[in-house]
C-alpha cells in the first residue's frame, strides 16, 4: 500500500508539472506556482514519512532508578467537556491506578465550569 500510494502521488506530482502549470495570465501564474509549491511540499512531507515510517528508531527503554525517591512527579490532565460523570468516573479512577508511587502522582480535572 505504501508503494502504491508513493507511485500514484507521484504520477500526481508530474501529471501538475507537465499538463496542468500553462498559465494565460500573471496573476494565474503566481496563484498556479503558489498551489504547485504547495503540493511539491505536501509531496516531499509524505515521502520523509515513508522514508521515516521504513526504519525506525530502536531505543532502548531506560530502567527506572531503584531508588523510588528520585523518580519524577506526574502530572495527569483529564479535559472534560460536557461529558457525563459516569466517564469523567472512570477516567480518573484509571489514572489514580497507575503503577507509580502515589506520592508522585496529581491528577487534575480540567474543566470548563459548564
Amino acid at each position: 500500500m505504501l508503494v502504491f500510494s508513493l507511485l500514484m502521488s507521484t504520477r500526481y506530482i508530474w501529471w501538475r508539472a507537465t499538463t496542468t502549470l500553462h498559465f494565460d495570465s500573471s496573476v494565474e501564474m503566481v496563484l498556479g506556482s503558489l498551489l504547485f509549491a504547495a503540493e511539491i511540499y505536501s509531496w516531499t512531507i509524505l515521502v520523509l514519512g515513508y522514508i521515516q515510517m521504513s526504519w525506525p528508531l530502536k531505543r532502548p527503554i531506560a530502567p527506572m532508578p531503584a531508588d523510588q525517591s528520585t523518580w519524577p512527579t506526574v502530572d495527569i490532565y483529564v479535559p472534560t467537556y460536557n461529558e457525563s460523570l459516569d466517564v469523567v468516573r472512570d477516567t480518573v479512577l484509571a489514572a489514580q491506578c497507575i503503577e507509580y508511587p502515589k506520592d508522585k502522582v496529581s491528577v487534575y480535572i480540567l474543566d470548563d465550569g459548564q
